[in-house]
């Protein structure tokens, strides 16, 4: 196992005196990728509401997999944790398989706080194109359907 990291997330509101702690959540995520942390990204799931996404690759003797995960800002828990990419090469030119994904925020309901999610998985591997269709609920997103392309 290679050097592990910890994300760990805060928020501040301003007061009179200055700033406050609002939340504070330690370990809400521990990565395996070989000691460095992934560059996190602010993405938006909702009207007036936003995320963490990270990205990461673990390689393991000519096969890798790309994680995917996104933290809420409201309350710093996983809402989503996906693989989102893997390859298996044969040698170093030659590649046995391969696969990718994409990810597509929409408001379905008019009113709805938070956007549902369609993940479409592509690449050259037996049942492949397909997409997953989730939805937020109970503070994360959770699979709704699966559908082949």
């Amino acid at each position: 196992m290679g050097c592990i990291n910890y994300i760990d997330g805060a928020t501040f509101g301003r007061n009179y005196s200055g700033w406050s702690l609002r939340l504070l959540r330690s370990n809400m995520l521990t990565i395996d990728s070989k000691g460095k942390a992934p560059k996190g990204e602010i993405i938006q799931i909702g009207t007036e509401r936003y995320a963490i996404q990270f990205k990461w690759l673990y390689s393991s003797t000519g096969s890798s997999v790309e994680h995917l995960v996104i933290i809420a800002e409201n309350s710093f828990d996983v809402v989503l944790d996906i693989v989102s990419r893997g390859e298996k090469w044969i040698s170093s030119d030659k590649m046995e398989y391969g696969w990718n994904s994409t990810l597509q925020f929409q408001q379905t309901n008019e009113g709805s706080e938070y956007y549902d999610l369609i993940v479409t998985y592509y690449g050259n591997v037996k049942g492949m194109p397909y997409l997953e269709f989730y939805t937020f609920s109970d503070g994360k997103y959770t699979l709704a359907y699966k559908k082949s392309l």
